[in-house]
């Protein structure tokens, strides 16, 4: 979440003059993306919740675009995290992670 945050602060700080139009859209339409992707996970990490958190993740997965799931992979690549019980398989039929996974 926090490497989210600080991408949708770059995308969306002030523009430079030389900056078109299209481009500005398409800085403001990625950091939507992400911020979408954001919203829809934060509910999952509540600690309540977390039970429940690799159906969540695996319902994002699924209705993610495919610039979401090139994000995501992104960042669980950054967290070191394994997210192969996702990433190998088709967003509709990816399962639940082995209990003992992170």
């Amino acid at each position: 979440m926090h490497m989210a945050i600080l991408e949708i602060r770059v995308l969306t700080a002030a523009a430079h003059n030389n900056q078109s139009a299209e481009s500005l859209d398409q800085r403001r339409e990625r950091a939507n993306e992400i911020a979408n992707i954001c919203h829809d996970l934060t509910p999952w990490l509540d600690p309540h919740r977390r039970n429940n958190l690799a159906d969540g993740l695996r319902d994002q997965w699924r209705s993610a675009g495919t610039r979401q799931r090139r994000w995501l992979q992104t960042r669980f690549d950054q967290l070191g995290y394994d997210h192969r019980w996702l990433t190998e398989l088709t967003p509709e039929t990816a399962p639940s992670p082995a209990p003992n996974v992170r």
